[in-house]
């Protein structure tokens, strides 16, 4: 592998959130000429805090499976945002190329609106039953450990949320302890259908790292990471700019459309000067 190929890679692996500012300024085929090349789980580390459109259209210009390997290494929330913006057809042709194991929690993803709490959560996020002692939630904990964050959720055998423990605690906790005695009370949660905007806007973010989502019922169904809030402020950024991009190029166009029409209407309304007749 020769030495340019090698930067480029340590470049991507190491500083992914730097490569996908730069990245997402080019031509979505020249990214996918690049990302084909390179290892899917380097694909997906730089797509995944890419702005969403931008990600999405590299993933349409690669082949279904180069999709799918890539698909299979993104955060399921990540995922079921770039593939909402597929067709139809496309998107069930990558689907069809994925692991069980990913494509059970991002069917449920995907059967939220996009734009909502549910529809960006991650199903995934790791839950602990009241009703176990600190040894068996190791276990579940190192079962989960792909999802795992500071705060992991505690539920009933119906998997309604009854609170919430930090990992810390867990280290700290005396042998034969549960985990029903180390949890706190119920955390900030969001209803399943709440917009973008109103998770985006959510006053819990200055304290939390993860929001809960669950519905009417109580019944615990995913939670929502901060580098997702992260990606929804970045779009909605990015959104804002192009629309104020336009209004200011539809202004401009509209004051160039208002002088020539004033010029021209001066040209016919002014005195004294003879026009041409048209001859027959």
């Amino acid at each position: 592998m020769d030495t340019e190929r090698l930067f480029c890679l340590s470049f991507l692996n190491r500083h992914p959130d730097d490569a996908a500012r730069v990245l997402e300024r080019l031509s979505p085929e020249v990214v996918a000429g690049l990302c084909a090349e390179i290892p899917p789980e380097i694909t997906a580390s730089v797509l995944d805090p890419m702005e969403t459109a931008a990600a999405a259209r590299v993933l349409k210009c690669l082949a279904p499976e180069q999709t799918a390997r890539a698909v299979e290494r993104l955060p399921v929330e990540s995922a079921a945002c770039l593939l909402r913006r597929f067709e139809a057809a496309a998107r069930e042709e990558v689907l069809g190329l994925l692991s069980a194991k990913k494509l059970a929690p991002l069917k449920s993803l995907l059967n939220y609106p996009e734009d909502t709490a549910g529809g960006l959560m991650d199903p995934l996020a790791p839950t602990l039953p009241f009703d176990v002692d600190v040894v068996a939630a190791w276990g579940m904990v190192r079962e989960q450990s792909e999802h795992v964050g500071e705060h992991l959720y505690v539920v009933d055998r119906e998997r309604r949320l009854l609170g919430w423990v930090h990992i810390r605690q867990l280290l700290r906790a005396p042998e034969g302890a549960s985990v029903a005695d180390l949890a706190n009370g119920v955390p900030p949660v969001l209803h399943p259908l709440l917009s973008g905007h109103a998770v985006l806007a959510h006053p819990a973010w200055g304290e939390w790292h993860t929001l809960a989502v669950a519905g009417m019922d109580g019944i615990f169904l995913g939670a929502i990471h901060h580098r997702i809030y992260r990606r929804l402020e970045y779009d909605y950024l990015a959104a804002s700019r192009a629309a104020l991009a336009h209004r200011d190029t539809g202004a401009a166009l509209g004051e160039l459309f208002r002088i020539g029409l004033q010029s021209l209407v001066s040209d016919f309304t002014a005195p004294g000067e003879s026009r041409p007749t048209s001859r027959t």
